[in-house]
């Protein structure tokens, strides 16, 4: 016998036919043997070697892991299984000889973009799931599962072509709607595909292994605060304020009473009727007076200093007084200030509230706030409680939480002080085969912007309103809000009319009894008084008559006289 030397197949291995499409994580191939006279000596076997070339829609670049499979002469088929999703796979398949290999020509492979049954985690948070009774509705479920459809694409080995998305079942039977954000985020594996809604930003890593894409653009996280700006807590606060003037007060008594003491002291000798000489009390007592009126330089005049040493007391009272005078009413007018400025927002060393293990939780740690009560707070309630008994400071949380909270937060005094806006929202999580769909996903949620947009605007009216507040605003509001200032005006009204009514009555009882006591003492006065007026005029008309008596008498007298005169000159004549 005789044999001759071997060589590499002089031909590619014919007739490749690739069954790709089918599935996620597998395709196949199969092919002919290469024909004995083209074998070219004893054809040991066959060897498949491949490559993952793309993933997701992009060329992975530098060195690709290449695999290598071999097989006997006689097998012509291959199934590779436990591929990766959405990836294009090149390989090529070579039949072999001791003396070499044959030629090899490429081919591609193609896996499905998505699983034919995807599953969806979520829970219930309006406006973005909603719950009927037997399952999750929503704008939002319907939009995820549209997504799906449109990015997944069809695949040709599923039943109708298409991928679903349940939110009713999961892979094990569990249930999958969650009593909360943070149950959510721990049911978080590769065998859920879809976790919404959960909070967060582009980039945030709510899980190893996992994708986070924001659907929705949040305000921003509320920090809720407690009302100290309410009219009444403002009022009753500014009071408060003004009566911590106290001790400085109580200075400028004791500094009163001391320089009282020194005005009386020397000017008691030179001024008695001012200063009672030798009279302790009342000379101090008089020197306080004078110190406590004089003290903003003003004074009534009712006592003056006299002696040279009682006016340099005087001179230098009145320098301690003006600093005095100034520092209690720069005391109450900064007092006053603080109450009616807003508050800073300030999370360093405060004391914060969050949900467990959610987003604010976590801005909050790196804002070094302090966490109260270790910060196990799995509903808003409960921080919004504690907010309002004084436990804490800040409840801080993402505005969408507090959707038709505006009545409920008024109720309990509290109020939206800051938005802390961090470019978050609320998004779905993607793990396990759906994080390779992450740029399709996004495609989809971009050409849906407007859908979004509307749908956002849609619930605007329902967010709690921010509460800014200005110093001539917050005075206004005093005055126009708060009750107790109404209270407090209508009192005052009504004492100042009872007042008067008072006053008048007792000026009418006070009038009445003078008058009473009058007749009553004055009766004989009276009488005396208009027998005196009689008597008196009696006596001026008695006197008139005498003197108009003495009158007629001296006429009489003058008559007479003529009369005689008279009659001696008729005498006189008759005798001759």
């Amino acid at each position: 016998m005789c044999k001759t030397l071997e060589d590499a197949p002089s031909v590619p291995v014919p007739n490749i036919q690739i069954i790709d499409m089918q599935s996620s994580d597998w395709w196949s191939i199969s092919w002919d043997p290469i024909p004995v006279e083209n074998v070219n000596g004893v054809l040991l076997g066959y060897r498949l070697i491949y490559y993952m070339n793309y993933r997701s829609g992009q060329e992975i670049t530098g060195e690709k892991l290449k695999y290598t499979i071999e097989f006997d002469p006689f097998t012509h088929y291959y199934k590779q299984t436990n591929l990766f999703n959405y990836a294009i796979y090149n390989f090529s398949i070579i039949g072999f000889t001791s003396a070499g290999s044959s030629p090899a020509q490429e081919f591609q492979a193609r896996t499905c973009k998505c699983k034919e049954v995807l599953f969806a985690n979520s829970f219930i948070k309006d406006p973005f799931v909603l719950f009927d009774g037997k399952k999750v509705t929503g704008n939002f479920v319907n939009f995820l599962q549209d997504m799906v459809v449109q990015s997944c694409g069809t695949c040709n080995g599923y039943s109708s072509k298409l991928s679903k998305l349940y939110f009713d079942r999961t892979k094990f039977g569990g249930n999958p709607v969650k009593n909360s954000e943070f149950d959510l985020k721990l049911s978080i594996s590769n065998d859920i595909d879809i976790s919404f809604p959960i909070y967060g930003r582009n980039g945030y890593e709510v899980a190893t292994n996992t994708s986070f894409m924001l659907l929705i653009q949040s305000p921003g996280i509320a920090a809720v605060q407690r009302d100290e700006q309410n009219a009444d807590v403002m009022l009753t606060k500014m009071i408060l304020k003004v009566l911590n003037v106290w001790s400085f007060l109580l200075i400028s008594y004791v500094l009163g009473s001391l320089f009282g003491i020194f005005f009386w002291f020397t000017d008691q000798f030179i001024n008695p009727e001012q200063f009672a000489i030798g009279n302790a009390l009342k000379g101090i007592l008089s020197g306080f007076w004078f110190a406590f009126i004089t003290m903003t330089t003003i004074g009534y005049g009712d006592l003056t200093p006299r002696s040279f040493f009682a006016k340099l007391v005087s001179i230098v009272w009145f320098m301690i007084g003006l600093s005095l005078n100034s520092i209690i009413i720069g005391f109450i007018v900064t007092n006053i200030t603080t109450v009616t400025l807003p508050a800073d927002f300030i999370m360093y060393d405060t004391k914060v509230a969050a949900l467990q293990n959610s987003f604010e939780y976590k801005t909050a740690v790196q804002r070094n706030s302090r966490l109260h009560n270790e910060s196990y707070y799995k509903t808003i309630d409960v921080m919004l409680d504690d907010l309002q008994n004084g436990n804490i400071d800040i409840v801080y949380i993402d505005v969408y939480y507090l959707l038709d909270y505006q009545k409920l937060l008024e109720r309990r005094l509290l109020k939206v002080a800051f938005i802390d806006t961090l470019n978050t929202g609320y998004g779905v999580v993607l793990s396990g085969s759906t994080t390779a769909l992450l740029t399709e996903f996004k495609s989809f949620i971009k050409e849906r912007s407007v859908t979004l947009m509307k749908f956002t605007q849609a619930f605007q009216t329902r967010l709690p309103a921010l509460k800014t507040e200005n110093t001539q605003e917050t005075i206004a509001y005093l005055y126009t809000k708060s009750s107790q200032y109404k209270t407090s005006l209508i009192c005052l009204g009504i004492l100042l009319c009872l007042m008067t009514i008072f006053g008048l009555c007792m000026d009418f009882i006070k009038q009445s009894k003078k008058n009473k006591i009058h007749n009553k003492l004055n009766i004989t006065d009276d009488i005396e008084e208009l027998v005196s007026n009689f008597r008196t005029k009696f006596n001026a008309v008695a006197e008139q008559l005498t003197q108009n008596h003495r009158e007629d008498y001296v006429r009489l007298f003058n008559l007479k006289k003529r009369y005689y005169n008279k009659s001696d000159e008729f005498s006189e004549i008759m005798s001759l």
